[in-house]
């Protein structure tokens, strides 16, 4: 991944009124990165929560992402809720890694999210592992009948020695954001500022 500086990131953050907020790690937890990231944007919040839970559209989306597979409640005995789905993703975060996540729809309001990447032995690791967990939640208020507020909350907890480091981290949502930006048509995608991710290795859905 593309690790950039916390004054470029708060610089791109503000250019595209985002409230960008980098939140402290308390002490005694395990080191982790928290990040708050707040915007508008001119669509319904049904509409804004329509597109974001499109989970396979997530690969658009999310840059970083190189394939994703979606399983509902139902393909695994319903051991889930109907309203959650587990996500199996190829990522390329510094060489090709797997991430598993369970997704938690909540319409129109919120989606919760728990993550881990590289539980296993993969055939596609090209570099030693780098696992990581974390928790991320999307929040969706309407601001106006025609405008509505988007809010992610993230944090990742990290090995003491790893390759994601808030330059990285926050480049993705500073991304994600551009990309959602380009999909409701505020911004053109040669405008984009968060260059693209240039280590992204294709993996084969199965």
């Amino acid at each position: 991944m593309q690790s950039l500086s916390e004054d470029l990131l708060a610089e791109i953050a503000q250019s595209h009124g985002i409230t960008y907020e980098r939140i402290p790690q308390r002490s005694g937890d395990p080191k982790s990165i928290k990040t708050k990231m707040i915007r508008q944007f001119p669509i319904t919040q049904e509409e804004l929560y329509r597109r974001i839970s499109d989970l396979k559209d997530h690969t658009r989306l999310f840059s970083h992402l190189t394939a994703i597979n979606v399983v509902s409640s139902e393909q695994v005995a319903k051991v889930i809720g109907p309203n959650q789905y587990i996500i199996v993703e190829g990522l390329a975060e510094g060489g090709s890694k797997l991430g598993v996540k369970l997704m938690t729809l909540d319409p129109p309001d919120s989606i919760n999210c728990e993550l881990y990447t590289d539980l296993f032995e993969t055939a596609f690791r090209t570099v030693r592992a780098d696992k990581k967990k974390g928790t991320i939640m999307w929040s969706f208020d309407s601001a106006s009948p025609n405008t509505s507020v988007m809010t992610i909350e993230s944090t990742f907890e990290v090995a003491d020695v790893t390759a994601y480091v808030r330059g990285a981290v926050d480049h993705v949502w500073l991304d994600f954001f551009e990309n959602v930006m380009v999909d409701v048509g505020e911004l053109m995608k040669e405008e984009k500022k968060c260059a693209p991710f240039p280590n992204k290795i294709p993996i084969s859905a199965k």
